[in-house]
């Protein structure tokens, strides 16, 4: 499935205040704020049906929360495309600012892609990015 993540036609982002503007905060957020988004691993590895799962919903309004959105030209990012459309990308190559940059890429196309975040469930992205960035994070 190709799911490009640049959306077609004109470009909006979503902004909101729990968008990070420099990269370098997120490190700052490390354990205080990601528990909650951390919880969320183990309801997600039990989830069998992403069509009707609140997860589904809860996801993105509890990343903003967690304040791991990233505030930068997703649209633009081809290498995030390549990433999430390869099945056999390795995500435990990525550093912390990336896997963010990937999660916010993700939530922030579902504006342009129907029932994208299904997709990325499905497809355990979320699940993989997330993992990793607890590893990374070390919470």
């Amino acid at each position: 499935m190709n799911r490009c993540l640049i959306p077609k036609g004109e470009y909006s982002m979503l902004f909101n205040d729990y968008i990070i503007e420099n990269e370098k905060e997120i490190l700052e957020y490390k354990k205080k704020n990601l528990k909650a988004l951390f919880d969320f691993i183990p309801l997600i590895k039990k989830t069998k049906d992403f069509k009707n799962s609140p997860l589904v919903k809860e996801f993105p309004k509890l990343a903003y929360e967690s304040k791991i959105m990233i505030d930068f030209d997703w649209s633009e990012w081809i290498e995030g495309s390549e990433i999430v459309d390869n099945i056999d990308f390795d995500y435990s190559t990525l550093d912390e600012i990336s896997l963010c940059k990937l999660l916010t890429a993700v939530i922030q196309s579902e504006s342009y892609i129907h029932n994208g975040l299904v997709d990325y469930f499905e497809d355990g992205i979320i699940l993989d990015l997330l993992e990793n960035l607890k590893h990374k994070i070390g919470s």
